[in-house]
């Protein structure tokens, strides 16, 4: 895949779980530790698929804990893609 795509696929897979993860914020994190703004939701999908997992947000739930299991599982396989990509053009370019 070109190095675009795989942006452009990147950017899809953190608006889709961003918005996921705000819609269904109820059912994924209690009141008091979860998220409250979109700007949160953004937050804790990059957090969440780089696997940096700082630990401030957790799912608090069984459904959410699920949930960002294949959350992780696909942000792990775009980014690997991703950074594949960039590889590939840095060894092209030599």
């Amino acid at each position: 895949m070109k190095l675009f795509n795989v942006a452009r696929l990147l950017l899809f897979v953190i608006g889709v779980f961003s918005v996921l993860n705000y819609l269904l914020s109820s059912f994924i994190f209690t009141k008091d530790a979860g998220v409250n703004t979109f700007l949160d939701s953004i937050y804790f999908t990059c957090v969440t698929i780089t696997t940096l997992g700082y630990g401030d947000m957790t799912p608090d739930t069984q459904f959410g804990r699920i949930f960002v299991i294949f959350q992780t599982l696909a942000g792990f396989g775009v980014i690997s893609l991703f950074l594949a990509g960039v590889a590939s053009r840095a060894l092209r370019s030599n």
